[in-house]
């Protein structure tokens, strides 16, 4: 039962993980429509020395896509990131569901159909080629596992 309860945080990893990087992803897409906001829009940089007395004068799209250009890199990090949590959790996945199929054993194969393929007692019964009575007690035996 502990493999199949990893198998399940592992899921539900992957299905965190993948809704991270889709909201990283929308969230990239939005800063980028920004980029082509205003264009005439003037602010006063006082981290410049002065020149004759005046002031450097940036605009205020510099400044702003500046910031989101800065935003959208440390998001794409962010992105990179869970991609690989990603795979790495797919990867694991994939190999706990490879102990999980070559295990053998009546008990076991009723434990992998329904609590990873999520089969009921009835389709069970009928791909093991046994009595839906017969794998309801098996299946009741493995809730106390």
């Amino acid at each position: 039962m502990k493999i199949v309860k990893s198998y399940k945080t592992i899921e539900e990893s992957i299905l965190f993980w993948e809704a991270m990087c889709r909201m990283y992803e929308e969230q990239i897409i939005e800063l980028n429509k920004h980029l082509s906001g205003p264009r005439d829009i003037c602010s006063v940089d006082y981290t410049k020395p002065r020149i004759s007395g005046g002031h450097v004068k940036l605009s205020f799209s510099e400044v702003l896509d500046k910031k989101i250009i800065q935003e959208i890199e440390k998001i794409e990090k962010n992105l990179g990131s869970a991609e690989r949590t990603v795979l790495k959790l797919k990867g694991e996945k994939n190999c706990i569901l490879k102990k999980v199929y070559a295990v053998k054993g009546l008990k076991h194969k009723v434990q992998v159909l329904k609590y990873i393929d999520g089969l009921t007692i009835k389709e069970i019964a009928e791909k093991l080629n046994y009595s839906e009575s017969h794998i309801k007690r098996i299946s009741a035996s493995l809730e106390g596992d």
